[in-house]
């Protein structure tokens, strides 16, 4: 009894100091999900990904320096060692797949060439009629009627019955362009660096938000999200910043599982979890410091699977959900990163003007203060696990247990362990 006593009130300890861990720090290191990643450290010479599209075979196209290449999962073959047609020498900035297949590829600016290309059948298209962009284009995409719009230059141009032809009048005219896209209604979303403009008609626009913003995206329930130079990502709407983080939101994207991903400039991937508290809803991380190849990421997807895949200007990352999700995810990093953080560094240096080495004054300084925080962590993550425990110990046979009830096992045995050797402590 005294065991399972002092297992409650370290739950309870714990409980409170992880909430004032949340409230001090929004965010913890993202969980749940396995990466895989292909850069020149891994021995891969992708070079910057600055855009993604799944074909209806399931290869992976992506827009990177001089070209388009093709991945299988294994290989990157570039486009010219695939098909006879030669596509111009630029980076590839947008990519977007057509209903038919067609493969809908924006490049940067090409000496005054059309910066947009279909690749169909191993033959690449351009189309020079009417008015084509020849600028670097930002964004790509075919609507529900077959119309193709492009981003180029800051300018929202249209694709359709052959010719291309520009939108820079009405709302639209003093507009800076940044991205578009459509959402299940077929309503077009054009993000700007004057405001969010919609149109349902492709040809009447008006402004429906204010503010810088690099691309939108919707939630199930409708809400609109967009990208924030600030804090990342805002709600539409919202007369504060949804997260408590500073940081420069370059693309959105709304998994199939309600998640919210943030590609930022600099501050690594964010992730909003589905179901969140939406006045403070806490935001997981991955950065350089974590496996992310680089913290400037260009561009997101997901694919067929429910894999997220993760463009950066150092290579290319997959994030496969794991089917077994780690317990108490984020505890201990978040009940013990405060305490470290709070650590005055004045006893730091008075440690080493008395002589100790830095890992003496790590042991001495931060782990002795830290020690407490860490054991309460411990404590609330064992107590975690016991919910799923009590779900799954009926599955449970001598022969065959539940991986709970093996945690649940060693848990009890190293606590019993540790009580057991503080009251021998205390008795000598």
């Amino acid at each position: 009894m005294r065991l399972w006593a002092l297992l409650l009130l370290a739950t309870a300890v714990a409980s409170g100091t992880a909430r004032a861990a949340a409230a001090e720090a929004p965010y913890a290191l993202l969980s749940g999900y396995t990466m895989t990643s292909w850069t020149a450290t891994d021995g891969s010479s992708i070079g910057p990904v600055y855009a993604l599209a799944q074909d209806r075979d399931g290869y992976l196209w992506i827009g990177t320096t001089g070209g388009v290449v093709r991945f299988d999962g294994a290989r990157f073959t570039r486009w010219d060692a695939l098909h006879m047609a030669a596509l111009p020498h630029a980076d590839v900035r947008a990519l977007s797949l057509a209903r038919d297949g067609t493969l809908w590829v924006g490049s940067d600016r090409l000496a005054g060439a059309v910066t947009v290309t279909a690749l169909r059948g191993g033959s690449a298209v351009t189309v020079a009629k009417g008015s084509p962009p020849h600028d670097a284009v930002t964004s790509l995409l075919e609507d529900h009627g077959g119309t193709v719009w492009a981003v180029s230059g800051g300018v929202l141009y249209r694709l359709r019955d052959g010719a291309w032809d520009s939108c820079a009048t009405g709302a639209m005219a003093h507009a800076a362009v940044v991205s578009v896209r459509e959402d299940a209604r077929g309503a077009l979303w054009a993000a700007t660096r004057q405001g969010v403009f919609r149109t349902s008609d492709g040809e009447s626009f008006e402004l429906v938000a204010e503010g810088i913003a690099r691309e939108t995206s919707e939630s199930a329930d409708g809400t609109l999200w967009m990208t924030d130079p600030s804090h990342g990502v805002r709600r539409r709407g919202a007369p504060t910043p949804a997260i408590g983080m500073d940081g420069w939101g370059n693309r959105l994207l709304h998994d199939s599982r309600g998640n919210l991903w943030v590609a930022t400039t600099g501050q690594g991937l964010w992730r909003l979890r589905a179901g969140a508290a939406s006045s403070a809803p806490l935001i997981e991380l991955a950065t350089n410091q974590t496996g992310l190849s680089s913290n400037a990421v260009q561009t997101l997807l997901e694919d067929r699977d429910g894999n997220i895949w993760v463009g950066t200007m150092l290579g290319l990352h997959s994030l496969t959900p794991q089917q077994l999700t780690p317990l108490a995810p984020g505890t201990v990093v978040r009940t013990v990163l405060p305490v470290l953080r709070a650590i005055d560094p004045r006893l730091r240096e008075v440690a080493a003007t008395l002589g100790a080495s830095p890992f003496r004054v790590l042991g001495t300084v931060d782990l002795s203060l830290a020690l407490r925080s860490f054991g309460l962590a411990v404590g609330f993550a064992f107590a975690a696990s016991l919910g799923e425990f009590g779900a799954t110990s009926f599955l449970a046979r001598p022969d065959r247990p539940t991986l709970p009830v093996v945690i649940f096992g060693l848990d009890a045995a190293l606590v019993a362990f540790a009580l057991f050797r503080s009251s021998q402590r205390r008795a000598s």
